[in-house]
């Protein structure tokens, strides 16, 4: 148990803190308005020879731009990562030697998971570069939605390493040596997998509720603005 604890700790402090701060931190390049863009880039001292300023400024001029690109950003690194793990040495000689895709089908579930982790802190910096100071749906800070996709990335990858079972063989001094792998009894293993589904619909729902709200809200701008252009074109046709 002490183990599996300190294990859990570690998951959060490595995989949590630096792949979700790396992915968030792609996001701070964001600016809501031309003038915050064209301030930056004023206040920008360092250059970096063969590049302009404005390479790193980009513009997301509404809460559901800011939303998206968060969506992309998680993919973008989930793919990057798919690379490295199914076309590693060890997955393609499972998967032409024996047959097992486990390594990319198993990556199909995470590159979810870091869409919707990296599309829910996102919608917070929406929400925090858009709302006027003092609404209280406005976040604290730009980083107030980053501290639990931290913690259940960790948490995903804690359930995901405990319920599995790498068999293991060797000869040693003419002896083959055999084991299963497992890290748990059978219970405890579907324990951890039930624990990894949680995990993965509490991520969903999270993301799915912040980002229908940003969603809506954005369909509601829309609407009021058809429906002052159609007033406007309709008293323009009157006599």
């Amino acid at each position: 148990g002490r183990c599996m604890m300190i294990n859990v700790v570690q998951w959060i402090l490595t995989a949590g803190i630096i792949e979700e701060s790396f992915k968030f931190v792609s996001l701070l390049r964001l600016r809501p308005t031309p003038a915050k863009v064209n301030a930056t880039l004023a206040s920008c001292r360092c250059k970096c020879p063969g590049l302009h300023k404005a390479w790193w400024i980009r513009l997301a001029d509404t809460p559901l731009a800011v939303a998206l690109c968060g969506v992309a950003a998680g993919g973008g690194l989930a793919t990057t990562k798919n690379f490295m793990y199914i076309f590693s040495q060890e997955s393609i000689e499972k998967a032409f030697g024996e047959n097992d895709l486990e390594s990319a089908y198993g990556r199909i579930g995470a590159s979810f998971a870091h869409m919707v982790w990296t599309g829910y802190v996102a919608c917070g910096l929406a929400k925090w570069q858009f709302l006027p100071p003092g609404d209280p749906a406005r976040p604290r800070r730009r980083t107030s939605y980053l501290l639990a996709p931290i913690v259940l990335h960790g948490l995903y990858n804690w359930c995901s390493t405990l319920q599995r079972c790498e068999a293991y063989e060797e000869t040693y001094q003419g002896k083959l040596y055999k084991s299963d792998g497992c890290y748990l009894p059978p219970l405890w293993r579907m324990v951890f997998k039930g624990g990894h589904t949680i995990v993965m619909l509490l991520s969903f729902y999270w993301w799915h509720s912040e980002f229908s709200e940003i969603a809506g809200d954005e369909e509601e701008e829309d609407s009021a603005v058809a429906a002052v252009a159609a007033a406007q074109a309709a008293e323009a046709r009157q006599p």
